[in-house]
């Protein structure tokens, strides 16, 4: 009789431990699969460099740890050419190169990612203004490197120039759209100018009906 109880009760306990012990692998294979889905939701799938998302995130960590953060915004210069050129491959394979040369010759501390198209971003820890505009000054030069890369009709030796607008966190507040924005208005007097990277200065705007490209894809 007493048997017959305590069978039940030892049985019951053991299948508890063992429910818990099944769903052991079944929480890591969660753990894994949603550390598997942020990583594709927040990097490029192209450069596998952190996308739009991951840099925002970055953005805010930093900010939110009170750090100096420093938005590089660059864009490569006369990019339509090598699709129209060489086709979409070759364009493909030198925006794959151009991250990975961008991850080479950043500085420590830099968090470099892709926008979109042929646009690239850059958070950078804020030393002063002359020192990080020498810093980007660097890489842009790095930039223009020449290129190997493989399209449909061989290997093409490209070089690429790029241009870069720079722009700092003006207060604790401001948010990754203002940043970016302002980065964006730098980026396009560097384009004018075509003398080198530009910092975003107060009083520096687009001209008049013209709009940053992040206003208009909904950089909010």
């Amino acid at each position: 009789m007493l048997l017959s109880v305590l069978y039940p009760l030892a049985a019951g306990v053991n299948g508890a431990a063992l429910g818990a012990a099944l769903q052991v692998p079944r929480l890591r294979r969660s753990h894994a699969e949603l550390t598997v889905n942020r990583w594709l939701a927040e990097h490029d799938p192209l450069t596998r460099l952190p996308n739009r998302a991951g840099l925002r995130r970055q953005f805010e960590q930093d900010r939110a740890a009170g750090q100096p953060v420093t938005m590089a915004l660059i864009d490569l210069d006369d990019f339509k050419s090598v699709n129209d050129t060489w086709g979409h491959q070759a364009g493909d394979a030198l925006l794959n190169a151009m991250a990975a040369r961008l991850s080479k010759v950043c500085p420590p501390g830099a968090f470099p990612g892709r926008l979109a198209g042929d646009e690239f971003l850059i958070l950078l820890p804020w030393i002063s203004a002359s020192s990080t505009l020498a810093v980007l000054t660097e890489i842009t030069s790095r930039i223009r490197d020449p290129l190997t890369v493989e399209g449909p009709y061989g290997c093409t030796g490209i070089v690429l120039c790029a241009s870069a607008g720079l722009a700092s966190l003006h207060h604790p507040d401001d948010s990754w759209s203002a940043l970016l924005r302002r980065a964006d208005i730098a980026l396009y007097h560097a384009k004018q100018r075509r003398t080198g990277p530009v910092v975003f200065t107060p009083g520096m705007f687009l001209p008049n009906g013209l709009r940053s490209r992040h206003e208009l894809i909904g950089a909010q």
